[in-house]
This record gives structure tokens, C-alpha cells and sequence, in this order.
């Protein structure tokens, strides 16, 4: 007897490449302990009824959906069902069986764009498939539902907003420190100053003694850092 593994190979297979009778033979036989909803990693992890609804198998579809181990709302790693998947190829008998389904999920969306079966049927052309859909509109709960996109836009907008606000501030702050580094002491206004011949000379005499004074502040410091500075704890 094979292992589970290959004939979960085998029915995946035989649901991808429109095998009925394989598949059957394999879900006839109860001694076999397998899983029908194994997945296949080529195929975005979807399971055997995923795959029979995106190709379009309608007798491969219709066995599945018949085995009660079967999930039919069973979602590949992108969120997508069967029903999501044979809308979204255009697969107008297979939508029209599965609407005949009671156990069939009309309005999950997936989780990539938040596209609901009704939504990407319209976004790809597919009139068939939408008029199944509006005729079972009493199973569709909003016509007017609206998908990711608007809410991915409005999250890039506010990043770039917040981009240009912060790197306006960043400008800003940097033009008022260079606006303070720009200012003028008191001995620079005494160096300019001085319009008249008097008014020169007293801003002569004024230059002179801030100029000693600066020079014996710069002293003092000196001082101290050649007295303190082994402590390396004062900074003047």
C-alpha cells in the first residue's frame, strides 16, 4: 500500500489535471488515511478543491464537493476559496454549481486586496460570472463593499506626509540655529560702530577693553583647566 503522502500527491494531481476517476477510486476507498484538503506548495498551498474550481473540472468539482471531509471554504495562503478562485478565472459552470451549494462562503474576501468574489469577477470582465452572482443577491451581503486598496493608499499618503512634515521641521531647526550662529556679540557691534569721528573713538576704547577682558576670562579658564583638568569633570 502506498504511503498517505503519495496518494495525497496523487489526488492533487488528479483535481489539478481533470483525473476523475483516479480521484474517485481514491476517495471511494475508506481504508486509505489521507487527507483531502492536503495542499499543494506549487500551487499557493491550495487543496485539491481549490484547484478543480480555478481550472474549471466541473465533474472533478462536483466528486470533491459530494466527500463531506471536503472543506469548501478551505483558503490557499493568499486567502482564496474555490468559489473565489473559479470566479476569478471566469469559470461560469462551476460558479453556477457552486451557488447551488449551501455550505459555499459568496462573500469572503481575500487577504491580499481584500477582494471579495464579486469584486474581482467585475475587475476581470466576467459578465456570466457576475450575473450568477447578482442573481443570488440575497446571499450577497453588500454590493457596495469596498476592497484594501483605498486604505493602502491613504497609509502610503500618510507616510509621505510625515516624510515632508518632519523633513520640514528638520529645515526649519536648522535655519534658526544657523540664524543664532550668525549674531553679533558686543564686540562685533563695537567694531562696527561709530559714524562720527568722536563716536569711533569711544567704540576704539570700548573694542580695547572687551578685547581684555576676553583675553583675561580666556585666562582664567586656562587656569582652572590646567588646575582641574586631571579630574576630567569641569568644562568652562
Amino acid at each position: 500500500m502506498m504511503s498517505s503522502s503519495k496518494v495525497e500527491s496523487q489526488l492533487l494531481k488528479a483535481s489539478l489535471y481533470n483525473q476523475l476517476e483516479t480521484l474517485t477510486n481514491i476517495l471511494n476507498n475508506k481504508e486509505l488515511q489521507i487527507n483531502v484538503n492536503c495542499c499543494d506548495e506549487n500551487n499557493y498551498m491550495s487543496s485539491p478543491f481549490t484547484m478543480a474550481c480555478r481550472k474549471g473540472h466541473l465533474d472533478v468539482v462536483k466528486a470533491l464537493a459530494g466527500d463531506k471531509r471536503v472543506e469548501l471554504n478551505f483558503r490557499n495562503k493568499y486567502g482564496m476559496t474555490g468559489f473565489y478562485r473559479a470566479r476569478e478565472k471566469g469559470n461560469e459552470r462551476v460558479v453556477e454549481y457552486l451557488l447551488t451549494l449551501k455550505g459555499i462562503d459568496v462573500n469572503r474576501a481575500d487577504e491580499c486586496e481584500g477582494w471579495t468574489p464579486l469584486i474581482a469577477a467585475s475587475f476581470n470582465g466576467h459578465v456570466g460570472v457576475v450575473q450568477h452572482l447578482l442573481a443570488n443577491c440575497e446571499r450577497l451581503t453588500d454590493v457596495r463593499y469596498k476592497d484594501f486598496e483605498g486604505l493602502i493608499d491613504f497609509i502610503i499618503y500618510l507616510f509621505i506626509y510625515l516624510f515632508i512634515f518632519f523633513l520640514l521641521m528638520a529645515l526649519i531647526f536648522f535655519s534658526c540655529c544657523v540664524v543664532i550662529n550668525e549674531g553679533f556679540t558686543a564686540l562685533d557691534n563695537a567694531k562696527k560702530g561709530g559714524e562720527s569721528k568722536l563716536r569711533k573713538e569711544n567704540c576704539s576704547k570700548v573694542v580695547t577693553l572687551l578685547t581684555s577682558f576676553e583675553a583675561n576670562q580666556k585666562q582664567i579658564r586656562n587656569d582652572l583647566r590646567k588646575q582641574l583638568g586631571y579630574l576630567g569633570l569641569i568644562y568652562i
